[in-house]
C-alpha cells in the first residue's frame, strides 16, 4: 500500500470522479451493444427460418 499523506484525499476524490466518468462513458456505449445484439438476433432468426426451425 502506498502512503500518500495529505495527498490521499485529493487523489481519492480525483479517482472517484474519473471512475464515474468512465462508467458514464461506457453507459453511453450501450446503444452500440443493443445494435449489435439486434443484428445478431436478426441473423439468427433468418438462419433459423432458412433451416426450417421456425
Amino acid at each position: 500500500m502506498i502512503f500518500l499523506g495529505s495527498w490521499s484525499v485529493p487523489i481519492t476524490m480525483f479517482w472517484i470522479v474519473a471512475m464515474m466518468n468512465v462508467v458514464n462513458f461506457t453507459d453511453g456505449l450501450d446503444g452500440l451493444a443493443a445494435g449489435v445484439a439486434s443484428i445478431a438476433s436478426l441473423t439468427l432468426f433468418v438462419v433459423s427460418l432458412r433451416a426450417g426451425y421456425t
